[in-house]
């Protein structure tokens, strides 16, 4: 919010340091608590994998882009 109060009065410089100052987030703890041990991780792939196959196989129209069944085709090939 600073941010944007400090380039909407143009003080590009004032903006930078506050864009500079803000803090990185990562997620890294989140998977580690989640995923505690490799075997855990091994085990929940195949529901991400089967909706990557799930979107491979659909139409590309109404909601869904064909930009995403290029892509989840992609991944399958990758996978196969």
């Amino acid at each position: 919010k600073k941010v944007r109060k400090a380039a909407g009065r143009n003080e590009k410089e004032e903006a930078k340091r506050l864009d500079a100052l803000k803090p990185q987030y990562t997620l890294h703890h989140l998977v580690r608590e989640r995923y505690p041990r490799f075997i855990d991780a091994v085990s929940d792939l195949d529901d991400a994998l089967a909706l990557t196959y799930l979107f491979a196989a659909l139409p590309s129209e109404g909601r869904i882009q064909t930009k995403i069944t290029r892509k989840a085709q992609q991944l399958t090939a990758a996978w196969s």
